[in-house]
């Protein structure tokens, strides 16, 4: 545009030279950014950009930052045992761990449980890159996460319907999830279900729906039979005390809230650097501000890390605690205890989030523990629903 070109025949050419000659250039300089991103990205170095939680830049490469990488293997974990997001936000919060000053957000942790790059696992356009971030989650859990995710949006038809078993429970048949079903009688009484997806999506699986309150009392009395025993009662309160005992010798949220405030003074003298030059706004006042309350509140919360007195629970408040806590929240046990329900039409299988070190019997390197290893049997009478009476036998296991 501010090339002297003559208004002559001449000018044609030299004005398609130049557009050429550009165009050229902005091409060949692509071609070369291209191709050293991409030499980069073999080498395993960072090559800009947005860093996620849990990891820090260190001469081009990406490291696992342990304070915050603690804190996405905390998520990771609690996701996969069945706790809500917003449960995990709220515990989250209440501990001092905050997200750029404030809680995390909901979209954020759901980003964060998505990401394969806390697997190790980067990808761009058709290549898999493995050497660029450090694996912070494994790949285990990150099956487990990202698949509950997945079926997270089966079963809510009616937030004032709460189905216990959502996300826990598949067919047996199929091994497709099982989601929420309404049916309406003539009376107009509204049962509710649970059916099939795979059934209720066309596919041939013949498995038939079971009513919602006989099928969610079955799982909780089940668990509350093999969990009311004295001696697995026991076996839960040792591995709790072992994990209260990490939990006291673990300083991350100490080393999180010190990262913290270094990163808030290090804005706070930033800005006042600015000030002493004469760069004096409205919104440089409010933010220094901000960062200054924010900065008294963690010291708040260091101090009371500091000198805090860590208490020791004793296994009779473990023992005295299951017992009564178990029957209070159902959901809350649901979520808790089990990992896994299949439904079958003659039997239920349950599977269970506590594991002790034995080898299954089929021979796999599983850690297993089977809290109750008998096969019992249980009478549901569905003759009022389906014209006949159906014996079900609820096989116990637990697998992880």
């Amino acid at each position: 545009a501010m090339e002297n070109i003559p208004d002559t025949p001449e000018g044609i050419i030299l004005e398609s030279l130049l557009e050429g000659m550009a165009e050229y250039y902005s091409a060949e300089l692509s071609q070369k950014v291209k191709r050293g991103m991409n030499e980069s990205r073999q080498k395993g170095q960072f090559t800009g950009g947005f860093l996620l939680y849990g990891y820090k830049v260190e001469n081009k490469r990406i490291l696992i930052d342990e304070d915050k990488a603690k804190v996405i293997r905390y998520i990771y974990e609690q996701y996969a045992s069945g706790v809500y997001v917003k449960d995990i936000i709220e515990e989250l919060t209440t501990n001092g761990i905050l997200h750029n000053g404030k809680p995390f957000a909901k979209n954020t942790v759901y980003k964060m449980l998505k990401n394969e790059k806390y697997a190790g696992i980067v990808r761009y356009k058709d290549e898999v890159f493995t050497n660029i971030y450090p694996r912070i989650i494994s790949d285990d859990i990150f099956i487990i996460v990202r698949k509950k995710v997945e079926e997270n949006h089966y079963g809510k038809h009616n937030p004032d319907i709460v189905y216990l078993l959502k996300n826990k429970i598949k067919c047996g048949i199929c091994n497709s999830p099982i989601s929420s079903e309404t049916g309406t009688a003539r009376d107009g009484t509204v049962r509710r279900y649970y059916k099939c997806l795979g059934k209720k999506l066309g596919s041939a699986c013949d498995k038939t729906q079971i009513r919602k309150d006989i099928i969610e009392k079955l799982v909780i009395d089940t668990t509350l039979k093999i969990f009311n025993d004295t001696e697995n009662i026991l076996k839960l309160a040792n591995l709790i005390l072992a994990k209260n005992k990490n939990q006291l010798n673990d300083d991350s949220k100490f080393n999180i809230l010190n990262q913290e405030k270094n990163e808030l003074t290090k804005s706070i003298n930033n800005l006042l650097s600015c000030m002493e030059q004469g760069i004096i706004t409205s919104a440089t006042k409010n933010r220094l501000e901000e960062l200054e309350t924010r900065l008294e509140d963690i010291n708040k919360q260091l101090l009371l890390e500091q000198t805090k007195e860590k208490t020791q629970i004793t296994k009779e408040d473990i023992v005295k605690y299951i017992k009564t806590a178990l029957k209070k929240d159902c959901g809350l046990l649901i979520r808790l205890l089990i990992k896994e329900v299949i439904l079958y039409d003659d039997k239920v299988e349950i599977y269970y989030n506590y594991i002790d070190y034995k080898r299954r019997p089929d021979g796999d390197n599983h850690q297993a523990f089977s809290f109750y290893q008998d096969t019992f049997t249980t009478i549901v009478d569905r003759k009022e629903y389906y014209k006949e009476a159906i014996t079900m036998k609820i096989i116990v296991h637990a697998f992880i």
